[in-house]
């Protein structure tokens, strides 16, 4: 089926996004990761609860300010093209390690299990995002194009 051209300005507008998508992505991850992760480390991240009751087994004056310092480092990576496979092996760890709460502790991420979620199962779920625009990137990188 052939589409209908776009009007000059929303092609221009169109071709900016493609041309600097990928370089976008890494920017939001950074964000996102650097944001979230430096509030672990000084105490103030809402996720700390959750994060010390899914890592029970570490101490919880430990385990939430290394969490928030890998979180930090992983934003780094994604704005480092070149870092872009331990960015990545970084990311699918910490992805993993955030599900955990949908297994282990269901009364927090579930109100009728499997489809109903809590607020804490919604946070967690809306990772998936996360997870395929990191599939995104990661085809780009492997495929070679683009280069920002």
């Amino acid at each position: 089926m052939k589409r209908t051209p776009l009007p000059a300005f929303l092609q221009s507008m169109l071709d900016v996004v493609i041309r600097h998508n990928n370089m976008a992505l890494r920017i939001a991850f950074a964000i996102v990761y650097g944001w979230f992760g430096i509030l672990k480390p000084l105490g103030l991240s809402p996720a700390t609860g959750l994060v010390q009751h899914t890592l029970s087994v570490f101490p919880h004056d430990v385990i939430s300010p290394a969490l928030g310092i890998w979180e930090v480092i992983i934003g780094i990576m994604f704005l480092l093209p070149k870092y872009t496979r331990i960015a990545m092996a970084m990311f699918a760890v910490h992805m993993a390690g955030t599900f955990l709460p949908m297994f282990l502790l269901p009364d927090l991420a579930y109100t009728q299990a499997p489809f109903v979620f809590t607020l804490v199962g919604q946070y967690i779920v809306k990772n998936l995002v996360f997870v395929a625009a990191a599939g995104y990137l990661w085809s780009a990188y492997e495929a070679g194009t683009p280069k920002d």
